[in-house]
């Protein structure tokens, strides 16, 4: 959620902003003036990004541009929100070997090549089985 602290001292500001963006992008930072630089976001495309505000305003190349704008499309559909990968669970004849392994001596590479897991998984394996 963006957390707008400064409404009150921006609304000169965000009049103009309404003006050339309709009402998508709003200041975050309290707005001292036209040459510093601003912390602003965007409700198209849910992004946030550092501007100068008579830049943002009036130079044609240094203009906010939404590439994935819900204003554009005309269902005003929500985005797709990815569910998280659920955890593979190792089965524990596999951590078995994979500490049997490593006290015979092979490194963390040839363990993985071995049981065909991520380096990294077994790394973070061998690091809590002891």
């Amino acid at each position: 959620m963006v957390k707008l602290n400064h409404v009150r001292e921006n609304r000169e500001y965000q009049r103009l902003l309404d003006r050339t963006y309709h009402g998508k992008v709003v200041p975050i930072n309290r707005f001292i003036n036209g040459k510093a630089i601003l912390l602003h976001y965007c409700f198209g495309c849910y992004n946030e990004f550092y501007a100068r505000p008579e830049w943002l305003l009036t130079k044609e190349s240094q203009k906010h541009n939404c590439k994935n704008s819900r204003y554009d499309s005309m269902a005003y559909s929500n985005p797709v929100i990815k569910a998280p990968v659920p955890k593979k669970k190792i089965p524990a004849e596999v951590l078995q070997e994979i500490f049997e392994l490593h006290k015979k001596g092979l490194t963390q590479v040839e363990i993985a090549k071995r049981t065909g897991l991520n380096r990294k998984t077994i790394g973070k394996h061998i690091r809590q089985g002891y």
